[in-house]
């Protein structure tokens, strides 16, 4: 299996811009991540699904997805595990 995880988390520093990371196993588990960031209505029922309003105040959040390849390029994926952070975004 080929993994991915998405993040959306706060910066280290006071005063600094948050910052959205991908990052997968793959080149191809990379490529996931991405299409689910820019796929704004699963991405909605996605955040949805963990307790964050997509419309409401951002919050810090963190995605594990599993990614399946299919011949031609294209991909699927789920998501495994997500790990919300205590705090909200300002």
């Amino acid at each position: 299996p080929k993994y991915a995880q998405m993040a959306f988390i706060p910066s280290t520093s006071a005063g600094k811009a948050s910052a959205l990371l991908l990052a997968g196993t793959t080149a191809e588990a990379t490529a996931a991540a991405g299409e689910l960031l820019l796929d704004e209505a699963r991405l909605s029922k996605t955040l949805r699904n963990i307790g964050i309003d997509p419309k409401g105040p951002p919050r810090f959040w963190e995605l594990l997805l599993r990614a399946t390849t299919f011949v031609g390029g294209a991909t699927h994926s789920e998501v495994i595990g997500y790990r919300l952070h205590p705090y909200e975004a300002e």
